[in-house]
């Protein structure tokens, strides 16, 4: 092999390791702009009391009887005063939920 093929495949290795470091770092400086935890709202209209709504969206025990996806609740130990349940989607995947309002 001739001395400047060598050097070409040199320098394509390292224009394609630096690439490969470069997407990593670039990955980890845009994940330091997230939130560290996610937290979802939503708000609707209804003729219903503010009552009977909380009670059908706080009742997690009964997920699993109209989410397809969701295969189990448990229900655990409060924190700080809030519901606290663990929902686990039907690829055994768990997600902790906490009721702060």
């Amino acid at each position: 092999m001739a001395l400047d093929a060598i050097w070409e495949m040199v320098v394509w290795l390292v224009i394609g390791l630096g690439s490969v470091v470069g997407v990593l770092v670039l990955l980890s400086v845009l994940g330091c702009f997230f939130p560290r935890y996610h937290v979802a709202a939503r708000s609707l209209r209804s003729r219903r009391p503010p009552e009977d709504v909380w009670n059908v969206i706080s009742d997690y025990a009964a997920v699993p009887a109209w989410h397809p996806e969701i295969k189990a609740v448990e229900r655990l130990p409060d924190r700080n005063g809030h519901d606290v349940w663990r929902e686990t989607d039907r690829r055994g995947y768990p997600v902790q939920l906490e009721t702060v309002e």
